[in-house]
């Protein structure tokens, strides 16, 4: 692959353009993340109301009903269900790791096996979550596709 760049002083927004013999799954994944910088979610802190770029939400969680956005320093609530969401954002690298939690896999550090054939999921901000046994072929496969290194037994 190369990558040229040339800088337009006239533009007022950012174009790319990919030029390509074949689609493959590199392609699709670098479509992805570029689309990942236009995708945003709507989401709620007591009065005030963001939109929240996708690739800032580390993981995303359902407790009592109500679906939550976790990001690197705040929590936000959403109106979104999670299976909803599960589907909206699977093409922006994220994975189901037990019934209630997407995980954003660019943010894992690591996974660690625990004694009851669970994962502990370690995130870049240190943060801990645990990894049910029916996801762990998907976030391991996930993981070690993303070149992840920190895979403990």
């Amino acid at each position: 692959m190369k990558l040229h760049l040339k800088k337009v002083p006239e533009l007022t927004e950012l174009n790319i353009f990919i030029y390509y013999a074949k689609e493959d799954e590199v392609l699709n994944s670098l479509i992805n993340k570029i689309n990942a910088f236009n995708y945003t979610l709507h989401a709620y802190d007591d009065d005030m109301q963001y939109q929240i770029p996708i690739e800032e939400v580390y993981y995303i969680e359902s407790v009592d009903r109500k679906t939550f956005l976790y990001c690197k320093d705040k929590v936000l609530r959403t109106n979104y269900k999670l299976q909803q969401l599960l589907y909206e954002i699977e093409p922006y690298d994220f994975v189901q790791i037990n019934r209630t939690c997407l995980l954003n896999i660019n943010v894992l550090e690591s996974i660690k096996v625990l004694f009851n054939s669970r994962l502990e999921a370690t995130l870049s901000n240190g943060e801990k979550l645990t990894v049910s046994r029916k996801y762990i072929s998907c976030i391991k496969a996930c993981f070690l596709s993303k070149g992840g290194k920190g895979y403990e037994k």
